[in-house]
């Protein structure tokens, strides 16, 4: 049975859609542009720390210091590494009886923007980060060619691949009636 696509979304199994790789989409790694900017703003900094040095002036060294600290701290390897330590350990999340499911990832922009913009409604969504999660990242490339296109919510098994806020926000609303009317019922 060939997978449901919703907000004008094409199963790319039946030749009806586009088949080139959209221009966002990146590897797992990220590539080597990361360790690129670690690397050269690590050698800035001890540019500036030695320049300070040899000409006396401790504000140089100072400065050179901070930019490499903040390099290394907000390099994406680095953050990557750290948030690797904080979730490690965490339960995943029952995907499969969720009536909304985000499928997102932390360096993905598009995902980041929709977490933000769901801050009110974000513990009533189940939200599967794909960098953790081989079965996320799997069924997300199942719907896209291949390809980990994001954010994908699954909004009752329908696939809708960066929809706005306010359709997610209003699938939510509409389970929350759901429940508060199956529990109006249940209590008669």
């Amino acid at each position: 049975m060939a997978p449901r696509l919703g907000s004008g979304m094409t199963d790319p199994r039946d030749g009806a859609g586009p088949s080139r790789r959209p221009p966002h989409v990146r590897g797992r790694s990220g590539g080597g542009l990361s360790w690129a900017w670690v690397v050269l703003g690590v050698l800035c900094g001890i540019g500036l720390v030695v320049l300070g040095i040899r000409d006396g002036h401790p504000v140089d060294v100072v400065v050179g210091v901070v930019v490499m600290a903040l390099c290394i701290v907000l390099s994406r390897p680095s953050r990557q590494a750290i948030g690797r330590r904080l979730v490690a350990g965490r339960p995943r999340a029952d995907v499969g009886s969720a009536p909304v499911v985000v499928y997102w990832r932390a360096d993905d922009l598009r995902s980041v923007r929709l977490r933000g913009a769901l801050r009110d409604v974000r513990d009533e969504l189940v939200w599967v980060n794909n960098f953790w999660d081989a079965e996320g990242e799997r069924l997300v490339r199942q719907y896209h060619d291949g390809h980990e296109l994001l954010p994908m919510v699954m909004i009752d098994g329908q696939p809708f691949l960066d929809p706005a806020p306010d359709v997610v926000r209003a699938a939510v609303e509409e389970h929350r009636d759901e429940q508060s009317r199956h529990r109006g019922r249940s209590d008669d």
